[in-house]
């Protein structure tokens, strides 16, 4: 397992049935990073462009997108936004597609590091992302293409996961550390920090539910400041993950689904879906959908699943 691995994601797949149940999507030369569904149809990125799957299996090229694709945003005024990073050099780009013109019309270019992770806030019109030089960076796009960079500074280690909520940026660091950063008045706080590089959290009114390369998984409850041990995973590790009524749904190093309830984790439910890391896993009506290093995205539900005890077995 090498965590590093997590830093360059590159995306493409292939043909899909969205009608079947359990049904496999295979992939051709590049892993499976991001990907969203609407309409029947799969926006996706392709090497380096920008592409999409409709419902009768047709892949279509919309638009180069410059470096490999990271992740893939779809905006309420008929606009893709797409995150890529350049392999060769220190480079990233956020690029604006336009449907209706099937043109990038806006491209906003960062030459100081590496994206790791990247979240948008079209309510703000704004994103931020985590970078390879240890930066928390946010952007303000209402008035592209000018483009305003509202937040800069450092944190001291590699953030791997961001999330935001309600004017409040959550990172979780390499070295244990879980973070909140207050937009409005400019104040960081740690919360909380454990041991090991920390891979994934999710957040709910307080409490988080935080993942570290050693395979743990924690539920922290930041008013109480209790922490309970959820789950240990053996030689694997979260790599991605959702909380879902009020379940906890997790994605493995080793491509499998954990899903358990955070409040009564025994007995919880695994299920061997992909072969290698799972990048993303996304809810839709009664499936869900995953895509992984393996090449695939896949379609599945937990039915079929192996019931094990906390620690995994």
């Amino acid at each position: 397992m090498n965590p590093f691995s997590l830093v360059f994601p590159v995306t493409l797949f292939l043909v899909v049935t969205l009608n079947s149940q359990d049904a496999t999507i295979k992939g051709t030369n590049f892993p499976v990073r991001d990907f969203f569904i609407t309409n029947d149809s799969i926006f996706l990125i392709k090497e380096r462009h920008l592409a999409v799957l409709d419902k009768e299996n047709k892949l279509k090229d919309l638009h180069f997108i410059g470096g490999y694709g990271m992740k893939i945003y779809d905006l309420a005024d008929n606009t893709i936004l797409t995150v890529s990073n350049e392999l060769r050099r220190d480079v990233s780009s956020v690029r604006f597609y336009e449907k209706a013109s099937q043109t990038i019309n806006d491209v906003y270019y960062y030459k100081e590091g590496n994206f790791l992770d990247f979240v948008l806030v079209p309510k703000d019109s704004m994103f931020l992302f985590s970078t390879r030089r240890k930066k928390i960076v946010g952007v303000h796009y209402n008035n592209r293409p000018a483009f305003k960079k509202r937040i800069d500074f450092e944190l001291g280690s590699f953030s791997r996961k961001i999330k935001y909520e309600n004017g409040i940026l959550y990172c979780v660091t390499d070295n244990g550390e879980l973070f909140q950063y207050v937009i409005a008045s400019n104040r960081l706080q740690m919360l909380f920090k454990t041991n090991g590089i920390l891979t994934d959290f999710q957040h709910d009114d307080g409490v988080f539910y935080i993942s570290n390369i050693e395979g743990k998984v924690i539920k922290h409850n930041i008013r109480t400041k209790v922490t309970v041990e959820l789950l240990t995973l053996k030689n694997d590790f979260v790599t991605t993950s959702l909380l879902d009524n009020g379940n906890l749904i997790i994605g493995t190093w080793e491509g499998a689904i954990y899903y358990l309830s955070p409040d009564n984790p025994e007995p919880q439910k695994k299920r061997k879906i992909h072969k290698k890391a799972i990048y993303r896993i996304v809810r839709l009506n009664e499936f869900f959908y995953s895509s992984s290093l393996d090449k695939t995205l896949k379609k599945w539900t937990m039915e079929n699943h192996t019931v094990l005890d906390s620690a995994g077995n």
